[in-house]
């Protein structure tokens, strides 16, 4: 199932904040909770790397404490990755 989710996200030229079950953005915006645990997931997968590296943008904006659970997840896979 990972994989197939995946290769989902790998095939999209930017990732959304949130998708309906047959693939459609909800949103027209990035989002840290969304993109974080993609992140996380592509880590280590030779072919996701494109995935990995397209989704290290959450780590070029700083935490404002405004998204409580956003931020927290970017936390938690900056500790786990680094």
């Amino acid at each position: 199932m990972l994989n197939k989710m995946l290769l989902f996200f790998e095939k999209q030229p930017t990732v959304y904040g949130g998708y309906t079950l047959k693939g459609k953005p909800l949103v027209k915006n990035q989002s840290n909770s969304f993109s974080a645990p993609l992140l996380y997931a592509a880590k280590g997968h030779r072919n996701f790397s494109n995935l990995y590296a397209s989704q290290r943008w959450i780590f070029d904006y700083s935490i404002v404490g405004k998204n409580y659970y956003g931020d927290t997840l970017k936390m938690l896979v900056l500790l786990k990755l680094y």
